[in-house]
């Protein structure tokens, strides 16, 4: 850290000389990240994206639940494009599409979704996070692991940045080991490629971190930490995989496949699944398009159609499953209430939409 500011420092090996250095915390790599999960408007933005991917959750099991095809016409014949024209074939290539990736459009989905501060930082992480206090003797009342992170990314394992670091012991001697010792220790423990943080205070500790958040390794399922005293090098607690909650587990190796860490054929499957989310967005835009209500430039929903049987039956099956995303029903609620004050103080505001 420098003046606020993370960088990467490139050093001989030999010669310890200093050949060059790098912003970590100002590169372009930090501010697509920090767009990406918080549009760089800090919580607010963080809560507005939990919104729209909640609401995505909801788009893809309604859109399913939608899709799936009727008595008369076999899974085969739903799962292809049998449409060439108008509306039914764009209609066609936005549901097919839309199906076929709606697996892995979940997985971003949750996997990401677990990051937001509400529905992942306020519950999933919450309950799934590593309890330091069964491993270590003294833990910290209030630094968590999350206080390792270099500003502007995240590089600590989802499963224990909410858990507390554990805490040196309180000797005579006060004088703490070197960085060198730690490094001898870690590599006679296994580690090969790894960091190591400092401790922050008179009672932290040294901490030696090898994970797929980090990019230090590319198996997630490798992950390991290990906490030492920074007065004695004595191991104070050793944190790998196999100690992680189902849900943590989930999340390490979760990530890296979002993030497109396991080699080549996750880029490809990553590249051609963006592509697709793309077009069924275009689709999307084109089949309201050719509904929208005629003679009106108005960004209004087209008119209801005649069978109203499979929508309402979908929207009873949304709001339930709303719930179990917080800000998600608590937009739906907002929208409903807003619209009913609209439209009570002026009716004339509905023709702006019919």
């Amino acid at each position: 850290m420098h003046n606020d500011e993370a960088l990467t420092v490139f050093v001989d090996p030999y010669q310890a000389k200093v050949l060059g250095e790098l912003s970590i915390s100002d590169s372009l790599y930090a501010w697509a990240d920090e767009t990406h999960g918080t549009f760089m408007i800090g919580d607010t933005g963080d809560k507005m994206i939990e919104i729209a991917v909640s609401f995505t959750i909801l788009l893809v099991i309604t859109g399913i639940y939608l899709w799936w095809p009727e008595s008369g016409k076999t899974l085969k014949e739903a799962l292809s494009i049998t449409a060439n024209k108008g509306r039914a074939f764009w209609r066609d290539l936005h549901s097919v599409i839309g199906v076929w990736i709606s697996a892995i459009l979940l997985f971003f989905c949750v996997s990401g979704l677990a990051w937001a501060s509400v529905w992942g930082g306020s519950m999933l992480q919450a309950w799934s996070t590593f309890p330091m206090q069964k491993s270590a003797s003294s833990v910290s009342s209030t630094i968590t692991h999350e206080s390792l992170n270099v500003p502007g990314l995240k590089q600590i394992p989802w499963g224990l940045e909410q858990s507390l670091l554990p805490e040196s012991e309180k000797t005579k001697t006060t004088q703490q080991i070197s960085i060198d010792s730690i490094i001898k220790q870690s590599q006679a423990l296994g580690f090969t490629q790894f960091q190591v943080f400092f401790p922050s205070s008179e009672t932290g500790v040294y901490t030696t971190s090898a994970s797929s958040m980090s990019k230090d390794i590319e198996n997630a399922t490798d992950d390991r930490t290990v906490h030492f005293d920074q007065y004695s090098g004595k191991v104070l607690a050793d944190i790998g995989y196999e100690e992680y909650s189902l849900a943590a587990k989930s999340m390490a190796v979760g990530i890296s496949l979002h993030m497109g860490q396991w080699g080549i054929w996750n880029y490809i499957v990553n590249t051609l699944f963006c592509l697709s989310i793309l077009l069924i967005s275009i689709t999307g835009v084109v089949m309201w398009w050719m509904r929208r209500p005629q003679g009106k430039m108005l960004l209004a929903a087209p008119q209801k159609p005649k069978n109203l049987k499979r929508w309402k039956q979908a929207t009873w099956l949304l709001l339930p499953i709303s719930l179990l995303f917080p800000l998600a029903a608590a937009a739906i609620v907002t929208v409903l209430i807003l619209d009913r004050i609209i439209l009570f103080v002026s009716p004339r505001t509905r023709a702006l939409f019919d």
